[in-house]
């Protein structure tokens, strides 16, 4: 037999199991931190990323040794088709993925949910990157040919958008203007993923130190003496001759 004085402490209890099982772990959410992973091992340049791998792919070597990447042909196709891409901007772009998902993934403290804004943003800043790179043709040539992917330092989009004498961007704009248009692009995309991941956990923090540094410390007392008093006492007169 319940009594009166039962029923609530029950009623009390019942919304903890229910909080608990509303937020189950999903294993969707282990997708996009695993793709960030296989890119990062495909581009990894040591022990695992080899320039040779893009011509044993297009047909050009044809041998057993190939392809060395650490992942096999899925290694090398993936980073042939980022290197050839977006080129030079594939390695930020993988680790910008790789610290957002681990954040994501890890430390959910103050992030706010997924959008298409979210996914723009990463859109956008790889563009943004690729076209940055691919302003200047001979930049960075020492990296570019020992990756096989030499005069294409933005990969196919850098070239496409702003490569001297072809690039539509370019033919629009001056270099100057086109590096000014690709730095906006990248800097929208990181303001944008800074407001998903990043803003309820800084700005507060951020807010208490501005507040901080506007309170000023009152004026201290010229002396510690009543005002009537002399700080320090004179000396007696000297007496008249």
């Amino acid at each position: 037999m319940t009594t009166a004085h039962s029923l609530p402490e029950s009623t009390s209890q019942s919304p903890a199991p229910a909080a608990a099982a509303a937020t189950p772990f999903r294993f969707r959410r282990l997708i996009f931190p695993l793709f960030s992973l296989i890119l990062l091992l495909a581009l990894w340049p040591v022990h695992s990323y080899h320039p040779a791998d893009i011509d044993y792919l297009l047909g050009g070597i044809a041998s057993n040794a190939y392809p060395r990447n650490l992942l096999g042909v899925l290694g090398a196709s993936l980073a042939w088709f980022m290197l050839v891409t977006f080129g030079l901007a594939s390695y930020p772009i993988v680790l910008l993925a790789v610290v957002c998902n681990c954040r994501r993934l890890f430390w959910r403290l103050g992030i706010r949910p997924l959008s298409w804004e979210y996914l723009c943003a990463f859109i956008l800043f790889a563009f943004g990157g690729a076209m940055l790179l691919g302003i200047w043709q001979n930049a960075f040539s020492t990296i570019t040919e020992a990756l096989n992917i030499a005069t294409i330092p933005g990969g196919v989009i850098g070239q496409r958008f702003c490569a001297p004498g072809q690039g539509w961007l370019r033919l629009l704009l001056n270099p100057t203007g086109s590096a000014i248009v690709a730095a906006t692009m990248i800097a929208v995309a990181l303001a944008v993923i800074w407001f998903f991941d990043w803003q309820l956990l800084v700005a507060p923090f951020l807010l208490e130190k501005l507040r901080s540094l506007k309170k000023r410390p009152e004026d201290l007392p010229a002396s510690t003496s009543a005002p009537d008093q002399e700080p320090f006492p004179r000396p007696a007169p000297a007496p008249a001759p």
